[in-house]
């Protein structure tokens, strides 16, 4: 029988970073369980490139750790951006003293 595949080549086996690995994950809705059976499938076959569970498990929680006030902060940002709210000083910088307001005034 002739040998189809040359054992000898020198293939790059680059093990997946935990971001990475947690990118797929989310990518093909991969649950737990299926994950390890891939991993350890990988990992019979020589290709031990997947990291742990546990492992990705931690780069989540650091990345949630992370995210949330920068998104907050360009989150109240780009709202304030769209609504182009007025800012309302609290003292009167119109100059009357009197109380009386015209009704016909528009406010832009």
């Amino acid at each position: 029988m002739k040998l189809v595949h040359d054992t000898s080549s020198s293939a790059v086996i680059r093990p997946y970073s935990p971001e990475k690995a947690l990118g797929l994950i989310v990518d093909l809705k991969l649950t737990k369980e299926e994950y390890i059976t891939m991993k350890l499938g990988a990992k019979n076959r020589g290709a031990n490139i997947y990291p742990s569970y546990h492992v990705i498990a931690e780069a989540k929680r650091k990345n949630n750790r992370k995210k949330p006030k920068k998104i907050k902060a360009q989150f109240n940002e780009v709202v304030l951006g769209m609504l182009k709210l007025p800012t309302f000083n609290s003292g009167d910088d119109d100059g009357n003293d009197d109380e009386e307001s015209d009704d016909d005034d528009a406010v832009e």
